[in-house]
């Protein structure tokens, strides 16, 4: 059983390709922390966009579905029976965002780590003359 399709394997190649690009060029320095401050950044994107987008798509589902099933209805049972699912998938949408985004946040507990304090280790160096 295949896990990946031809396609998804290709961009994920192009991906990598498209990162490392300058560097096999050498048309830049070799940052050994460069894909620490990719993903850092990717991770930065994600909690503090792309999360809160989620949720509020997934509370204006609910609010959206709330609305058919009350206000639009007008005694159709068709049209209350769409708002109900509306508000069902709205409500489990909400649950799957707070329940990943605690569990993320119970694991960093764990860790011992907190947003903002990741440290990244000095390189070594060779020893050099100082005057």
């Amino acid at each position: 059983m295949r896990m990946f399709s031809a396609g998804c394997f290709r961009f994920t190649q192009a991906v990598f390709l498209a990162l490392l690009t300058p560097v096999l060029a050498s048309a830049q320095s070799f940052n050994p922390y460069y894909f620490e401050t990719f993903f850092g950044r990717l991770t930065i994107l994600l909690a503090d966009r792309i999360v809160p987008l989620l949720f509020a798509l997934a509370l204006l589902l609910f609010i959206w579905g709330a609305i058919r099933y009350f206000i639009w209805s007008g005694g159709d049972e068709r049209a209350r029976e769409e708002g109900r699912k509306f508000m069902l998938y709205g409500i489990i949408g909400l649950v799957i965002i707070v329940g990943v985004w605690g569990i993320v946040q119970l694991i960093l507990f764990m860790l011992g780590l907190s947003p903002g304090t990741y440290t990244t280790p000095d390189l070594p160096a060779l020893p050099s003359i100082s005057e």
